[in-house]
């Protein structure tokens, strides 16, 4: 929503509200509520953190397994995770991020055994996962 651009100067016709000060973040307009946004968000955070070569096998596992052609509802899962958790805001170790991957998806047993070798791998330390 920079000042001068096409978008800001629809603001009224397509309903835009947004916060007044820099980067000017859209909060809602007439396509998308606020709700629809914030998981949007959530969904780009879990993608920033969870796309790194350490999940890459765990990952790859659950994507081919249970959501084969979905890579966006796997996304979801995790965000909600997070937002329901308050892990969003807080820095949380990768131990930490290990652990809530696991949480979302522990119903399948392999599940552990995966990342706590993928932890191993990257981490060069044990990792033992709570159920």
């Amino acid at each position: 929503m920079l000042k001068g651009t096409k978008i800001r100067r629809e603001t009224e016709k397509y309903g835009y509200k947004y916060k007044s000060e820099p980067p000017y973040t859209v909060l809602r307009n007439d396509f998308m509520s606020y709700g629809e946004i914030l998981l949007l968000s959530d969904v780009a955070k879990a993608y920033e953190k969870y796309s790194s070569p350490a999940y890459k096998t765990a990952f790859g596992y659950i994507y081919t397994k249970n959501y084969r052609n979905n890579i966006f509802a796997i996304l979801e899962k995790i965000a909600k995770y997070y937002r329901s958790n308050g892990l969003y805001g807080r820095s949380i170790s990768q131990r930490d991020s290990f652990q809530a991957f696991y949480d979302v998806f522990k119903e399948d047993g392999r599940i552990k055994q995966l990342l706590e070798e993928a932890f191993h791998r990257y981490e060069k330390k044990p990792l033992t996962l709570s159920d």
